[in-house]
């Protein structure tokens, strides 16, 4: 009987872990394949080839302009706007994160 009762203590104890980690799964935005939607970014991907400087206006205040080989934050925000750059101030990539 003891060896029962702590087979569906463990049960309980993987339900538990399982129902609480699912709290912190990043959420989408419906349609959303790749992470585009949340940011806005897709209301902004004709700009990529176009120079940053002629399309700032249409850029939120907060989105993160990345010039080349420049240290970024690692945590995820699918809020956050990202706008990637090249040498030239071109726009290369834009991307929620």
């Amino acid at each position: 009987m003891a060896n029962h009762q702590c087979g569906v203590w463990v049960m309980w104890k993987i339900r538990a872990v399982m129902l609480f980690g699912a709290f912190g799964t990043p959420v989408f935005a419906a349609g959303d394949g790749n992470g585009l939607i949340a940011c806005g970014a897709d209301r902004v991907q004709d700009m990529v080839g176009q120079p940053v400087e002629a399309s700032r206006d249409r850029l939120a205040p907060e989105a993160r302009i990345i010039p080349p080989n420049s240290p970024i934050t690692q945590d995820y925000r699918p809020d956050r706007l990202n706008v990637d750059l090249d040498e030239g101030g071109i726009i290369t990539r834009i991307w929620c994160g």
